[in-house]
């Protein structure tokens, strides 16, 4: 957690002035935009538009929601339902919030502080936080082990994926991006904190096979961090 607010401050402040990180930004985009995928051919850049479908807000809530509705239903808890409800209003209240706060502007024009929606990206944290969720509950209520190292395996490679198709596609800075998973790591430990302590245990309390949001969820949680 120490890492993902420092380094979301250090990416903040670097943006703000003008520093070299966002210098280094620029080449990064030169050279996403020199690849011709977004004003090229469409197939290739409906391909690489697949690629950020993992951090779509509609996807992800397509894939979760079904998932935990089925959860709060076999478990007869509504446990898998108040963790998404208060991780999908931290998350889109902190995002919406800090992209209103910074105001950067996507490329090719890079400016701040004048209401642009580009940092972080909220595709990037969205993913993060959304499939750092369904890693977290399939560990606590103790899901098929098959079921639990895939939905590890997404926590990691659901926001690279998502990070490659947004910057293929210059639709966003490449500090956009770290930023976004450095909050989405932020908001799923806070998630986690929240839950930590009774409010882990009600709308189950008693019921066999289910763990506290406090047990298992530490060693997925630990590696749903994102490293920049």
């Amino acid at each position: 957690m120490v890492l993902a607010i420092s380094g979301l401050a250090w990416l903040t402040m670097d943006i703000l002035h003008g520093g070299p990180i966002a210098r280094f930004d620029h080449a990064v985009a030169d050279w996403a935009w020199s690849t011709h995928i977004r004003r090229g051919n469409l197939p290739r850049k409906v391909a690489v538009y697949a690629l950020t479908r993992p951090g779509d807000r509609m996807t992800v809530a397509g894939v979760i929601l079904p998932f935990v509705c089925w959860l709060s239903w076999r478990h007869r808890s509504l446990q898998p339902l108040l963790r998404m409800a208060v991780a999908v209003s931290l998350l889109v209240g902190t995002v919406v919030g800090y992209k209103a706060v910074v105001g950067r502007t996507g490329p090719l024009v890079d400016r701040v502080l004048v209401g642009g929606q580009s940092f972080p990206s909220g595709h990037v944290a969205t993913a993060v936080v959304g499939w750092g969720l369904v890693a977290w509950l399939a560990a606590d209520f103790g899901l098929p082990v098959w079921f639990r190292r895939a939905s590890v395996v997404a926590v990691y490679v659901a926001p690279v994926v998502t990070a490659t198709g947004m910057l293929l596609l210059d639709y966003h800075w490449l500090a956009d991006l770290v930023a976004g998973a450095a909050l989405g790591t932020l908001l799923l430990r806070v998630v986690h904190a929240i839950f930590a302590g009774r409010l882990g245990d009600w709308g189950h309390a008693g019921l066999p096979g289910v763990a506290r949001a406090g047990s298992d969820a530490d060693a997925v949680l630990a590696g749903a961090r994102v490293r920049g």
